[in-house]
């Protein structure tokens, strides 16, 4: 994982891998981040804190392989494609995120609390659509929308990271803080589809 973030650090992505290169260097950071936490757990025989890593780890894993898959597999998609594609992971973001984007209060130091797992499962949504739109190159006509859909969900994307880094570290007003960008940022993306979509 080093390696890798040491060979992305001195290239440069194409314009359209952009806003997909940054968010590569950060998940691998991350990723870089939870193994050694797992490493730190297992010298210190936690194993509440292994298995929190280790699925924190488990879910960048994921996200790096599967958006690297799209970058490898990207092609030019027509509009009707592309717009289809974008319709399609709307009805997706529709179905998640309840209790992450509602107003009550959640307590991630409650023993039962699930913080950093409703991030990741979050995140899991976003990587999804993050991964469809790399894949599905937009046409000229749509270049501009497509565009700043990325960085919107890559705004998502980042909060959702800082939430459940924060859960990790029992840092409720980090989480708190974090929550409260989400719910200014995932509006933005909305509004973002509401264009692509049209009338």
């Amino acid at each position: 994982m080093q390696q890798w973030l040491k060979d992305l650090n001195q290239s440069e992505a194409p314009a359209r891998f952009t806003v997909v290169d940054s968010l590569l260097r950060r998940h691998i950071a991350a990723n870089i981040t939870d193994l050694n936490g797992l490493f730190a757990a297992y010298a210190a025989r936690d194993e509440n804190a292994m298995t929190r890593w280790y699925f924190a780890g488990d879910q960048e894993v994921s996200w790096i392989s599967d958006m690297a898959d799209s970058v490898i597999r990207s092609r030019p998609a027509t509009a009707s494609l592309y717009v289809a594609s974008v319709r399609s992971e709307q009805a997706n973001l529709a179905a998640c995120c309840g209790s992450l984007l509602g107003a009550a209060r959640v307590s991630c130091g409650d023993p039962s609390a699930t913080c950093e797992f409703d991030a990741y499962e979050t995140l899991g949504v976003i990587e999804v659509f993050e991964a469809t739109v790399v894949r599905n190159q937009a046409p000229t006509s749509l270049a501009a929308l497509d565009g700043r859909l990325q960085r919107d969900l890559a705004l998502v994307d980042n909060t959702l990271e800082t939430m459940a880094v924060a859960a990790l570290a029992g840092d409720q007003a980090g989480f708190d803080a974090a929550r409260v960008s989400l719910a200014r940022a995932w509006p933005r993306v909305n509004a973002d589809i509401a264009q692509i979509l049209g009338p």
